[in-house]
């Protein structure tokens, strides 16, 4: 019927549009392969369960801001931290913001900070283990004029 077309027709939108987004996920996975101490400096390996704690903010994140004020976020890069941690940036021209993801095995709070070239900056912790606030990211982003 009509409205099931229409469902899958936003369904196929969607993917189209976090299309970028899912190409860096598929790629950080590479992360796993890196042994403990990779960068020769007492780097801790990666925990999957820390690396899809990340993604799933990353993504619960993304999709509600496409979702609720129908923006597309900038595609971050996803990468380790030395502590074991997820780091998820967006490095661009005018904006850069980090969100530092820690181990799954860490009591630490996860972190960001972000600015801009308008002098505009952002910082704080959170907990991303009981995460509920859904504009959060946005709030971010837009702080620093990134949405």
């Amino acid at each position: 019927n009509g409205e099931n077309s229409r469902v899958e027709d936003l369904k196929m939108e969607q993917v189209k549009f976090f299309e970028p987004i899912i190409i860096e996920v598929l790629r950080s996975r590479k992360i796993f392969a890196f042994p403990d101490n990779w960068d020769e400096g007492g780097a801790k390996k990666i925990d999957e369960e820390t690396w899809s704690r990340a993604i799933a903010f990353l993504s619960s994140q993304a999709l509600y801001i496409l979702s609720f004020h129908g923006k597309i976020i900038d595609t971050p890069n996803i990468s380790p931290s030395v502590d074991g941690g997820i780091d998820i940036h967006w490095d661009f021209q005018t904006y850069e913001l980090i969100i530092s993801i820690p181990c799954i095995h860490s009591s630490n709070k996860a972190s960001y900070y972000g600015d801009n070239d308008y002098g505009k900056s952002t910082k704080g912790e959170f907990d991303p283990y009981v995460f509920q606030e859904r504009n959060f990211l946005f709030d971010i982003l837009n702080r620093i004029g990134a949405v």
